[in-house]
């Protein structure tokens, strides 16, 4: 059951990976962490003013049958749930009226059992906006609309959009890589799409037009084939993941091996530059008025200053993030292994 704010104020090893060493040279930080709700599998997490939410994969995610869409106060309080019996909940927005979610469906079959859905914040029955779709993994809300992606088991993907109430959906970009990432900025969605490979195929950073029309190619790796070895110094690997903005970069994450950048470029194009390197699976990305936010596989939670170019260790989750939201103040992190939904005051 949730459990309200538990604090877990400490003072935590400087960018510990793994094994518990000191992996990186930002400086060490003290921020306060609590514990907004338990569970079992979380998987993401978004916010309004008021109403924290987030989608859980339940107890057997494998199975993929009892996930569940939960909602708690922002400043802590108990748990409810929204929605039950889901089929792997991966992704939610909110606009603080209704939770949209998408159910991914079981992994390992082409079938059409993934969804998008909606049900409102003071509870009642849900609705489903989208049907019938190859393992949705992706959300955002922006201009009246919901935009999502969806990813196939053999490869391929695609970027879709729906109005909030429903209606015709519109399919924004297909190709044959996954989406692993997208923002949307009202004019144009930017998605990071990844071919099937991992660690070797190539990777995209696409900018689409949210009305339609063809999507540009911004950035695109050179991968890297199987009689090429892969080496720690090269950042143009083939995994590509996770993107956030500010009012003039982009920025998104790219692998190598077990090597991991951050990178940016302008927004219509250009240079790509190098903003933090070991960024081990950087795939979850965020941003306020202050910093570029990302999480990583060995669960830190780490942020850059554009001003000052200053990369900053924020905290550890102590198991790997699947979620971040930015709220004022602070990120709401999902974390897996153990399951919890946790704040952390970025003040």
């Amino acid at each position: 059951m949730p459990r309200l704010l538990s604090a877990l104020t400490v003072s935590l090893c400087c960018a510990c990976g793994p094994s518990g060493q000191a992996s990186r040279s930002a400086a060490p930080s003290l921020h306060r962490i609590d514990v907004l709700a338990t569970g079992q599998s979380p998987t993401s997490v978004a916010a309004d003013s008021t109403t924290v939410v987030w989608t859980d994969e339940g107890s057997d995610p494998g199975a993929c049958r009892d996930g569940t869409l939960m909602a708690t106060p922002l400043d802590g309080g108990a748990a409810r749930v929204l929605a039950s019996q889901r089929r792997c909940p991966v992704a939610v927005a909110t606009d603080g009226v209704y939770a949209y979610w998408v159910d991914g469906g079981p992994i390992g079959t082409e079938a059409g059992y993934g969804s998008l859905s909606r049900v409102p914040l003071v509870g009642g029955p849900s609705v489903v906006l989208v049907d019938e779709q190859v393992h949705p993994n992706g959300l955002q809300l922006d201009g009246g609309f919901v935009y999502f992606t969806t990813e196939g088991n053999g490869g391929g993907g695609t970027l879709v959009r729906v109005p909030l109430a429903g209606g015709t959906a519109t399919t924004l970009w297909s190709g044959p890589e996954e989406p692993n990432g997208f923002v949307v900025d009202g004019q144009f969605v930017y998605v990071a799409a990844r071919s099937r490979a991992p660690w070797r195929g190539h990777g995209l950073l696409l900018r689409v037009p949210t009305e339609g029309g063809p999507a540009v190619t911004l950035w695109r790796t050179r991968g890297n084939p199987q009689s090429q070895p892969i080496t720690k110094d090269s950042i143009d690997g083939g995994w590509i993941s996770g993107v956030a903005m500010d009012a003039g970069s982009v920025y998104w994450s790219e692998e190598a091996g077990k090597h991991s950048e951050v990178l940016a470029m302008p927004r219509d194009g250009g240079s790509m530059r190098l903003v933090a390197t070991d960024a081990f699976h950087a795939t979850h990305f965020g941003r306020d008025d202050r910093r570029i936010y990302w999480t990583t596989n060995w669960g830190d939670v780490r942020g850059w200053t554009p001003a000052g170019g200053v990369e900053e260790f924020l905290a550890s989750t102590q198991g790997m993030a699947r979620g971040l939201c930015v709220t004022p103040g602070a990120l709401l992190v999902a974390a897996r292994s153990p399951g919890r939904i946790l704040r952390i005051d970025t003040r």
